[in-house]
């Protein structure tokens, strides 16, 4: 899958409660469920005033609250506020909600902001539940197919067994019908790469619900696992991944990474030859 920059994710959700936050209504609840009384609320005023009051003691117990901003970390936090404020006044006067869009239909704006570049350039605490199949730039996955000696993808329709764009590596005469060679894909259809790419992509085409998108990402990941845990790929691709993940100023990363035995594998052991340390040790 395309990895999305985390600063375009900070980007995206910063705004959305950023912004979401002005459009909410401050009109008092007409009766607390759960208490069984009338709230004592005597205006719109009065509820307000203890709203920020009970926002004030819950930021006191966020994990920062002791951190204090030295000089130039002040000035780049009313930077920031300043651009949120700028982008929330903008949009108001354009009656423009981004996140209320397809996250595609938004991705190229997100990306032009201001805000969104200065998030880029500062380092970033960590990504989590980052699924192995989806760590490393889809470019970066196509062009080592297309190189990669023995590397084969299915390019007919699907089937109960395989997807079309499926990769997975073989001996020569021994990968199932419906396998091409990359390279000789390569040679046959120019445009193949493309084609790939999109098979492991999402873009503005994708008009799913995220109940159906994961049978999305399902596809994806079948075309990849092949392709991820030969040998030869397994340790290249994490380092593409690590390298790319550094250039975006990540400093952690939490993998959901599948460490059963059997799934690493090359062409010259039988199948289960690699067991689950083979896997540890690889990405140690």
């Amino acid at each position: 899958m395309h990895r999305l920059p985390l600063a375009q994710i900070f980007g995206f959700i910063i705004s959305f409660v950023l912004i979401s936050g002005s459009f909410l209504s401050c009109n008092p609840p007409a009766k607390n469920p759960h208490s069984g009384t009338e709230p004592r609320f005597t205006d719109q005023e009065h509820y307000l005033s203890l709203r920020e009051k009970l926002a004030d003691e819950d930021t006191l117990m966020s994990f920062e609250s002791g951190i204090t901003l030295n000089y130039l970390e002040q000035s780049v936090d009313r930077k920031l506020v300043r651009l949120r404020n700028d982008m929330i006044d903008n949009y108001l006067a354009q009656s423009f909600f981004p996140p209320s869009r397809y996250f595609y239909k938004s991705k190229d704006h997100i990306e032009q902001t201001g805000l969104f570049k200065l998030l880029g350039r500062m380092p970033k605490g960590g990504i989590m539940h980052l699924h192995s199949s989806a760590l490393c730039d889809s470019w970066w996955i196509v062009n080592k197919a297309m190189e990669t000696p023995n590397c084969y993808v299915y390019w007919g329709p699907d089937n109960d067994q395989y997807i079309k764009g499926q990769l997975h590596f073989y001996l020569q005469g021994q990968q199932p019908e419906g396998f091409v060679k990359t390279s000789q894909l390569q040679q046959q259809d120019p445009q193949s790469e493309n084609k790939l790419y999109d098979l492991l992509t999402f873009d503005n085409d994708i008009g799913k619900d995220s109940v159906d998108i994961w049978q999305e990402f399902e596809n994806i990941f079948q075309r990849l696992n092949g392709f991820t845990y030969y040998r030869e790929i397994y340790q290249p691709y994490h380092k593409a991944a690590f390298d790319s993940l550094l250039a975006d100023g990540v400093q952690h990363v939490e993998i959901r990474a599948r460490l059963s035995g059997g799934l690493l594998y090359d062409l010259e052991h039988p199948k289960d030859y690699y067991n689950s340390d083979s896997l540890v040790m690889a990405l140690k």
